[in-house]
């Protein structure tokens, strides 16, 4: 045997080794079909060897059914000169195998063809886990999808049919996009956006087109291969568990409403409740004032009447001494004694200081006097008439008598108080409740004044409105509570230096008039409660 049969037979050897250990099914027949070789693999699979098999055809070997298909796909081959692919199945011990089988043409030097080579493989193992993902896919009741990054659906399981209502061919032949609520399409984008950067989605959720033409929710999972430029997509209904979270939502949210409702309620009962003592207590307090100044009244009247008969015969007295003094130079030598003592007793009351001063005293007591009537005035006309009588006053009165009662209280602080009333149209009204107004606004701007402060207190009118301004240069409001101050005993005072309810009061009683009460402060300089009334109805021009 020469070099080159050596060698040739070297190569066949290794080609024989090689075949021989693939796992694969590998053969060769001619143009007859007759079998010229098998590999290793083909004579453990089909128990034959292939010493028995060479010469032989399919025919020969298998059922004449497989061996007729073998058989047609050999010469499809031959006819067609390349290579071509089929699944054929073929018999086994346990029953029938399907095999992926890969044929070409053999062919000489000169290119004739000679007979054909086949390479199968079994695949019976990926059948059965191709046939096992069909029943999981098909059998799931969650809705299973698959499509490209295209944004088209590839492959669906029956459960969207159930759900949606549309058929696979239906889905599969439009763009996704189309069955996306259009307020969930921007969120949908975007999160499909995700997907191509190969992040995968959890439990996202929206809105999709029925065949009916009605919506429903679903929850999706995905999982994007970004190298197969496909998506997997698991979407389940949760249409019933939306609209049971909305019923318990819309439940709660009146559930809120019936307790911000009664919570509501309480407070305006809580503030009726405190109005109405209040309103009792001023009442009372009219009736109070009223009745002392009744009282009071009495005995002004009979200290002022007897001031007149003081002043008439302090003046007759007076011209009496008058004519003594007179008689004195006349008879004075011929009473010399008498007159004597007289002139000492004068000299030690000094007549001439005591006459004059005692009509200096009365002057004071009178204005003294004078002063009481006033205040006994004011009392009547700050508490006049009962809180439901309505009554066409001067303003600009009220507020006079008012704030001449808060004297003393600006007095004991030595606080100012300045008043600037312009002229004002007659308003009917409750006169008592807005002189408590004023009171109650005047009371407060007296306690934010440092000692030795100043408040304002201007009238003006307005359009059809009367607006009245008290104004201070205290301590101001902090602006994290000034939203609170008209709330029902909410108070910055120490204990026992106020209930709470002033204020709260006062814009009650405004809002009773079609009124409003507008408040401006600074912390540090002050404050300005402005207090708003129309003069005719309840609209406001200001």
């Amino acid at each position: 045997m020469n070099g080159v049969e050596q060698e040739w037979r070297e190569d066949r050897d290794r080609l024989q080794a090689v075949v021989d250990n693939c796992t694969a099914v590998i053969y060769i027949k001619d143009l007859e079909g007759r079998y010229i070789f098998i590999n290793r693999q083909y004579e453990q699979l089909f128990h034959i060897r292939r010493s028995e098999i060479v010469g032989k055809t399919d025919f020969e070997i298998f059922p004449h059914e497989n061996a007729a298909v073998f058989r047609a796909n050999d010469l499809k081959v031959i006819q067609a000169g390349k290579p071509l692919e089929w699944e054929e199945d073929a018999p086994h011990d346990d029953g029938l195998h399907p095999y992926i089988s890969l044929k070409f043409p053999m062919r000489d030097t000169a290119g004739v063809i000679y007979g054909i080579c086949g390479i199968s493989s079994d695949i019976s193992a990926l059948k059965r886990a191709e046939e096992e993902r069909n029943r999981f896919f098909n059998l799931s009741l969650d809705m299973l999808l698959i499509g490209d990054f295209k944004g088209n659906v590839t492959r669906l399981n029956p459960a969207w049919e159930l759900t949606v209502g549309w058929t696979s061919a239906e889905i599969m032949s439009r763009h996704y996009m189309e069955f996306v609520h259009p307020d969930d399409r921007e969120a949908v984008r975007a999160e499909v956006e995700k997907l191509y950067q190969g992040s995968p989605t959890i439990s996202f959720e929206n809105r999709y087109l029925c065949s009916d033409g009605s919506y429903k929710w679903l929850m999706w999972n995905a999982f994007p291969l970004p190298e197969r430029q496909e998506i997997y997509c698991a979407a389940r209904d949760i249409t019933e568990r939306k609209v049971a979270e909305k019923k318990l939502a819309d439940t709660a949210a009146e559930f809120e409403n019936a307790v911000a409702s009664e919570r509501g309620a309480h407070q305006q009962l809580k503030k009726a409740q405190s109005q109405l003592v209040q309103a009792e207590k001023m009442v009372a307090l009219g009736q109070i004032v009223a009745g002392v100044a009744h009282e009071i009244n009495n005995p002004l009247a009979f200290v002022t009447n007897n001031f007149a008969v003081l002043e008439r015969d302090l003046a007759a007295l007076r011209e009496l001494l008058a004519h003594y003094q007179e008689a004195e130079k006349n008879l004075g030598a011929d009473h010399a004694a008498a007159f004597d003592k007289a002139r000492e007793h004068a000299e030690a009351i000094d007549a001439a200081y005591t006459l004059d001063n005692l009509a200096r005293l009365l002057t004071r007591t009178k204005d003294g006097v004078r002063r009481i009537q006033i205040i006994v005035r004011d009392l009547r006309d700050f508490a006049r008439g009962s809180d439901r009588d309505w009554h066409e006053v001067d303003l600009n009165a009220g507020i006079e008598s008012t704030l001449n009662i808060l004297q003393v209280k600006a007095d004991a602080k030595s606080v100012s108080i300045d008043r600037e009333l312009g002229p004002v149209p007659r308003l009917r009204c409750q006169p008592a409740k807005i002189n408590q107004v004023v009171l109650n606004l005047a009371a407060n701007a007296i306690d934010a004044c440092p000692t030795g402060g100043r408040v304002v207190v201007r009238s003006r009118a307005n359009g059809g409105n009367i607006v009245i301004d008290i104004e201070d240069n205290g301590s101001g409001i902090h602006p994290a509570i000034k939203n609170k101050i008209f709330d029902p005993f909410f108070t910055t005072k120490a204990p026992g230096m106020g209930t709470g309810l002033g204020l709260s009061i006062s814009l009650s009683i405004m809002e009773d008039h079609g009124g409003r009460i507008e408040v401006e402060s600074t912390q540090g300089k002050g404050s300005l409660f402005r207090a708003v009334l129309p003069v005719r109805g309840n609209a406001l021009s200001v």
